[in-house]
């Protein structure tokens, strides 16, 4: 098995074999979250990867954005109301949201998480759309707003 490097000339097969890491690697975006918080009603609309709680009261609908460009990005949500809260992208009308394993329900352009406090989601972009990567409490995912 050949030895891989990664350096600050990208990935390297060399002779030998083990793993080797020259220069730290650091994601685009994409690690070292930070957890903010979201406390605005009605439309919301996320600029960043990363971690949020939503406190938001009444309900909030968030729009995650394009995901050609947060290609491998998370989002993830826990809501710490017990408020029904709904994620949109509008940069994909159709599909835009599909379950990480394939499972159902059927792909849709619109998801809802019921309100419990502590229900949460993670969404990750392939590039074309938001797998649900984990999800706690119950939602729904259907094709129209």
């Amino acid at each position: 098995m050949p030895k891989i490097r990664i350096s600050d000339k990208g990935i390297e097969t060399l002779a030998g074999s083990g793993f080797e890491v020259i220069v730290p690697v650091q994601s685009q975006r994409g690690y070292g979250y930070t957890v903010a918080n979201i406390n605005a009603a009605g439309d919301y609309s996320v600029a960043n990867g990363g971690h949020y709680t939503i406190s938001a009261n009444p309900a909030m609908t968030a729009s995650l954005p394009d995901p050609a460009n947060y290609t491998g990005v998370e989002f993830g949500f826990r809501s710490t109301t017990a408020i029904a809260h709904e994620f949109t992208c509008s940069a994909v009308p159709d599909q835009a949201f599909v379950y990480g394993d394939g499972g159902p329900p059927a792909p849709g352009s619109h998801v809802a998480l019921q309100g419990q406090v502590g229900n949460s989601i993670i969404f990750k972009s392939d590039g074309l759309r938001y797998f649900i990567m984990a999800s706690s409490g119950t939602l729904t995912i259907t094709s129209t707003v």
